[in-house]
């Protein structure tokens, strides 16, 4: 490959952007963010914890949905 050509460089992650304007188109942003949901709010609302899962998941960050369940298998567990 010579100096001028570009290198094309694969990700997984680019459908996201499309995912999320056509999320954005559709309203859903704002339909998961006016679900009512009964948790307090320190840095980040529930509403948007739950977007950002959604987010991570259709990325495939596995490790978050692997400390998602660890976490409320730790809960069920205490109870």
């Amino acid at each position: 490959m010579s100096e001028t050509e570009e290198k094309i460089i694969l990700t997984n992650h680019a459908m996201l952007v499309a995912w999320g304007q056509y999320g954005h188109c559709i309203g859903l942003i704002k339909d998961l963010e006016a679900i009512p949901m009964s948790q307090k709010t320190v840095k980040h609302s529930p509403q948007r914890k739950i977007i950002e899962f959604l987010v991570a998941n259709l990325g495939g960050l596995t490790y978050l949905r692997i400390s998602a369940c660890q976490k409320i298998h730790w809960i069920k567990m205490k109870q």
